[in-house]
């Protein structure tokens, strides 16, 4: 004789979970968190919708990768653009004097890195941030807000110099050639194409770097 087969439905299991011991509160806890979660996410996306909360987000982003930057030190005496620490000037300039900003990443040794971007170059960028935040509407603000931080970002970090070719490069990186130093050493420089700034002439500029003792 077969033994019979026990079909077990979800309505069955169901059940069964509620003749448990617990059974009920621990569903009922489940259904508070889980409205708990939908309130909360109905509460952010309407948070952040809202125009105070948005420039709030937009300020923090800027203030970030403007911390990141510094301007290259003017000497007094010849008016030209020097990094002490990496032993390099630039010619006095109408146009750069004063409005390149600099992070050194890699320390000062040779494979010391360094990122050079500009004032107006970083104003631009910030400039697309706010515009498609004052010009999107409610729906699309945050998104639009946020396809805009590479761009920042790429700009911030500008012209990135390095002291030894990069062989393995990023897609969106693009090589600019070298420039050979009188001390032997020689600059590598490359973009990104996520910054939609014209680099050019900033690039131009930079490649006019001296060394110096």
């Amino acid at each position: 004789m077969k033994a019979k087969t026990k079909i077990t439905t979800p309505t069955f299991l169901f059940r069964s979970f509620l003749k448990r011991p617990g059974g009920i509160v621990l569903l009922g806890v489940i259904g508070l968190l889980a409205a708990g979660q939908l309130v909360f996410d109905a509460y952010a996306a309407h948070r952040l919708d809202q125009p105070a909360t948005q420039t709030v987000v937009t300020n923090l982003m800027i203030s970030a990768v403007e911390g990141l930057v510094r301007p290259v030190p003017v000497d007094a005496s010849t008016g030209q653009m020097q990094l002490a620490s990496l032993h390099l000037k630039w010619p006095v300039s109408a146009r750069f004097t004063g409005q390149i900003l600099y992070s050194n990443t890699g320390g000062q040794d040779q494979t010391a890195e360094l990122q050079l971007t500009s004032r107006p170059i970083m104003n631009a960028a910030k400039s697309k941030l706010w515009a498609v935040q004052t010009y999107a509407t409610a729906a699309q603000n945050n998104r639009a807000v946020f396809n805009q931080v590479p761009n920042l970002q790429a700009c911030t970090r500008g012209i990135q110099v390095f002291f030894t070719p990069q062989t393995e490069l990023a897609p969106q990186w693009q090589d600019h050639g070298s420039v050979h130093l009188a001390d032997g050493r020689t600059l590598y420089f490359y973009t990104e194409s996520t910054c939609r700034q014209d680099l050019s002439p900033l690039l131009g500029y930079l490649k006019q770097a001296q060394s110096y003792e």
